[in-house]
């Protein structure tokens, strides 16, 4: 494919990689809420929620990097279903809190049981792995996402880390 540039050909060979992952893991998460009424973007809400206490509605924003209007009708919609609590605190009245509920935490739950599932089905996958393979796969995410990142902060001067 391209002979001349080595490099390039294991560039694209490592993304063609992640995107394979990735598929997989949007079958599963679809899997996952299949039996939940819920979107996707509500679906990924609750897990970047869980198990977190409190977080701000701007910081899950930009953890999850939904445009306002995705993150403000999934978080009405999750307001509405009772699996998240949402409050103006005292100290800054600009800024919306979130909460996951009990029964969001129970329907968080529900979703990791899911026998057909991202969690189960990458459970079964990880099973099969060592667990030194798995930590050494942990290493090399963490030290690629770190390149990846100061990268991004090298060209913009701004950190984004999650």
């Amino acid at each position: 494919m391209n002979e001349n540039n080595p490099q390039l050909e294991q560039t694209i060979q490592v993304l063609r990689s992640f995107w394979r992952i990735q598929r997989n893991f949007g079958r599963w998460g679809q899997a996952s809420i299949k039996n939940s009424n819920l979107s996707m973007p509500q679906f990924l809400i609750l897990q970047a929620m869980f198990p977190a206490q409190v977080i701000s509605q701007k910081s899950l924003g930009e953890r999850l990097l939904f445009p306002k209007s995705t993150l403000s009708t999934s978080v009405d919609g999750l307001v509405t279903l009772g699996f998240l609590k949402r409050s103006i605190p005292e100290e800054n009245r600009r800024e919306v809190e979130l909460e996951l509920t009990e029964a969001g935490r129970e329907q968080v739950l529900l979703m990791h049981n899911e026998p057909n599932g991202v969690y189960q089905k990458m459970m079964g996958a990880l099973s099969q792995l060592s667990e030194e393979s798995i930590h050494t796969l942990l290493e090399l995410h963490q030290q690629l996402y770190e390149l990846m990142i100061d990268t991004e902060t090298t060209e913009n001067g701004e950190d984004a880390r999650c």
